[in-house]
Formats: C-alpha cells, sequence, structure tokens
C-alpha cells in the first residue's frame, strides 16, 4: 500500500512539472491575429478552387466611413485590427483620420469635413461616458480615458471591442435587437469588455448594417465570387487556371441549345 501510494504521488508530481513545462494555452492578440490570418487562407484557397476566387466590383462602393482618431492612449497600430476587421466584412469605403479635437456636441460635423457620411470619433474626455451614439445621424463617440485599465494590452482590446461596438450602432444595429457577439446589451463598465473575447460581429448585424448604410448614403464594396461576376457580366478575364476554368463553364456555348420552332397556329 505505501508503494503504490509513492507511485501515485511520483506520478502526480511528474504529471505536474510536465504541465509546468507545458506552453500556456493564453492566446495572445498576435496569435490570435496569425489564426484568423491562417481562417482566411485556407478560405481563400477553398473559394478560389471552388468559384475562382473572391473579387470586388469597381466603382460600386459610394460614400464613406470615417473613424477620426483624437486620442493617444492607444497606438494607431493597435486599433488597425479593428478597422481590418469592418473592412474586410462590411466593406465600406473607409479612412481613419488623425486629428487634434473632435466637437464633442457633434461629431458628425467632424465627420463630415473629413469627407465622411457615417463614423465614429476616438476621444478622451473627463466628462463623457464610455460610449456615446447617434444613430439617426449616423455617428458614434469612444471615450477611450473611461475605459482605461487592464495594462496597454488589456486597454487596447478594450478600445477594439467598443470601437466595434460603436460602429454598429452608428450603422443601423442600434436598431436590432442584440447581437451574440460584441452587441451584449449588459456593458455597463469597462471590465464588461474584457469579457467580450470575440472582436467580431454576428450575421445579422453585419446583415443590418448593410441594408442600413446606404440610408446614410454609404454603399459599401460589392464583393463577391468571381464565376458570380462572371455571371453578372462584369467579371475581369481570366487570369489564372481556376478564373479560366469558370470563365469558360459559364460562357460555353450549349452542347445542345434549345430550339424554337415557329408555330403558325400561334402567329407572330
Amino acid at each position: 500500500m505505501n508503494l503504490l501510494i509513492i507511485s501515485l504521488a511520483a506520478i502526480a508530481t511528474a504529471a505536474a512539472a510536465a504541465s509546468s513545462d507545458a506552453p500556456s494555452t493564453n492566446t495572445t492578440d498576435d496569435a490570435k491575429a496569425a489564426a484568423r490570418a491562417e481562417r482566411r487562407k485556407n478560405r481563400g484557397t477553398y473559394e478560389q478552387r471552388a468559384f475562382g476566387g473572391i473579387v470586388t466590383k469597381p466603382n460600386s462602393a459610394k460614400g464613406k466611413v470615417v473613424f477620426l482618431n483624437s486620442q493617444r492612449l492607444v497606438a494607431p497600430a493597435d486599433i488597425k485590427p479593428a478597422l481590418d476587421y469592418i473592412r474586410e466584412t462590411v466593406h465600406p469605403e473607409m479612412a481613419m483620420v488623425d486629428v487634434d479635437s473632435v466637437k464633442l456636441l457633434n461629431p458628425g460635423d467632424d465627420i463630415a469635413r473629413a469627407g465622411g457620411n457615417v463614423g465614429v470619433a476616438l476621444v478622451e474626455s473627463p466628462d463623457l461616458p464610455m460610449l456615446v451614439t447617434a444613430p439617426e445621424a449616423g455617428w458614434a463617440i469612444v471615450n477611450v480615458a473611461a475605459i482605461r485599465g487592464g495594462g496597454q494590452a488589456g486597454l487596447a482590446h478594450r478600445v477594439r471591442v467598443e470601437l466595434l461596438r460603436a460602429f454598429a450602432l452608428a450603422s443601423g444595429c442600434a436598431f436590432m435587437s442584440m447581437d451574440p457577439v460584441v452587441l451584449y446589451p449588459n456593458v455597463l463598465i469597462p471590465e464588461a469588455l474584457d469579457a467580450i473575447k470575440d472582436e467580431s460581429y454576428g450575421v445579422f448585424a453585419r446583415t443590418h448594417m448593410e441594408k442600413w448604410l446606404p440610408l446614410h448614403g454609404v454603399t459599401p464594396w460589392k464583393v463577391t465570387t468571381y464565376d458570380v461576376a462572371c455571371k453578372e457580366g462584369w467579371a475581369h478575364s481570366p487570369t489564372n487556371r481556376f478564373e479560366q476554368r469558370i470563365w469558360n463553364k459559364v460562357h460555353a456555348i450549349p452542347q445542345k441549345p434549345m430550339k424554337i420552332e415557329f408555330d403558325p397556329k400561334k402567329g407572330r
């Protein structure tokens, strides 16, 4: 019995040592970004094989989304992943503009001067709450000073989540019930942003924004597969074997074309 107890204790000690030497399962922002890039790469490879790849229709976008940045607590490079996500999923023409200050009572004027129809302002203010939205006017404010905490990496995550929330709310999602990803209804304190791990939108939010943004003059780029572009007649000439296969298939003359014979009973 003593030998068995000693053996079990040794096994437990070895397991603990092994677990302590194992790599941490905590996922950093860089690891998350790498994982998203790998998923996009795999998805792109499949879409290229099956549908000829993803293409953007020229001159299909109208209007512009502007992100005004007057805060200096978080570097623009740490905000960029959220902007890249919006660009990849919602597809608006958009820009981030650094400014010295923003009119807090109505940043819509500053957004319009920067060429935007819809926009989000990132500010530092001792007077504003975490998030201010005016969905009817198409703008929102993220007050970075009000969500400070959690170290620099933690603050950057909070800003990205709050920016995604602000853009969605300013883009029509304030008029929907709930999105299961970033649009939680119970974000009342900065620490609540830490619980939102996914910096992304659900399908209902994306669909709502696509329908609502044109009401404010923003039509996102039309992004679809090469085979759909061929069928709609605006695809570019094939540049690789995947596109060539799709092109040939769509433009092929039917082997058994339909014949319509004249029926004198029906007249001309």
